[in-house]
């Protein structure tokens, strides 16, 4: 007999059928970590946003009793200041079973953008330099550079601006719509991030990516404040049907909620490599 199948369902003639008692339909999103802005190295030299991390979701069939591997991607670092060594850290990867969602791409700082799920942003210096590239699927690509601004990170839904993040991508997983994956913007007096937890530059300060959306950080602007801002952790948020449920690991930081009706959701927001999940019915 097939793993997961069970006993016999009667149908129309007599017949009967396997029935699948050991599977159930899983909904998933998961967001890799963003990219970490840019940081820069002089007055005519802003830092590019950080790419979003990948943004994937979907539904899957989840067998009782396997564990599945789970890890969340860790935000990319801030860019230092300095002519070179300056460019944005890269997103950690999100890891559930076997999908991956990659980190955001960093901000660049007197060089190209980072290529990631989302790509991070290019530097204006002398000459605007290229944004990174996204992948196709989970993200988009940061825009170039520009006179006097650092180019803004990609996001999961939209790429970016000329200074600005590329929006994230909307769901309604946990019963609200809540944006994921927002690209950060670039260095600037003043930028906006993408939806999503974007990082940006207020004040001519970078601002960080939020943790559990995926947000890429913001760019450094000129010769004001000269660091980046480190993008946002990812997450991993599982939607289980009403009597099953999900065990996880000891090092698993997670959060339950019953807002769907007929479903428990569940936030993963920290979880270093080697953790687990595993479903059982209740």
């Amino acid at each position: 007999m097939s793993r997961g199948y069970i006993g016999t369902t009667p149908t129309t003639g007599g017949m009967y059928r396997l029935r699948d008692v050991g599977k159930f339909a899983l909904g998933y999103l998961m967001t890799g970590g963003g990219g970490g802005g840019g940081g820069s190295w002089a007055a005519t030299s802003s830092g590019g946003g950080g790419g979003a991390g990948g943004v994937l979701t979907g539904t899957m069939a989840a067998i009782l009793g396997a564990p599945y591997p789970l890890s969340i991607g860790v935000g990319g670092t801030a860019g230092a200041s300095g002519a070179s060594g300056g460019r944005g850290g890269t997103g950690g990867n999100t890891v559930f079973d076997s999908f991956t969602a990659l980190g955001g791409g960093g901000g660049a700082q007197n060089t190209t953008g980072g290529n990631g799920g989302s790509g991070g942003g290019g530097s204006n210096g002398t000459t605007p330099l290229a944004g990174g590239t996204g992948v196709a699927g989970q993200g988009y690509d940061g825009a170039a550079g520009a006179s006097g601004t650092g180019g803004g990170g990609g996001g999961a839904g939209a790429a970016g601006g000329a200074s600005n993040g590329g929006n994230g991508t909307a769901s309604s997983i946990t019963g609200s719509s809540t944006y994921y994956g927002g690209g950060g913007g670039g260095g600037q007096s003043t930028t906006t991030g993408g939806l999503g937890g974007g990082g940006y530059c207020s004040s001519n300060v970078a601002i960080a990516g939020t943790d559990g959306l995926g947000g890429g950080g913001g760019g450094a602007y000129s010769d004001t404040n000269r660091l980046g801002a480190k993008g946002g952790a990812g997450v991993v948020i599982l939607k289980v049907p009403t009597g099953y449920a999900a065990i996880f690991s000891s090092g698993c930081t997670v959060a339950t909620s019953g807002a769907v009706a007929g479903f428990t959701v569940y936030t993963v927001t920290v979880a270093a490599v080697g953790q687990t999940v595993t479903f059982v019915r209740v």
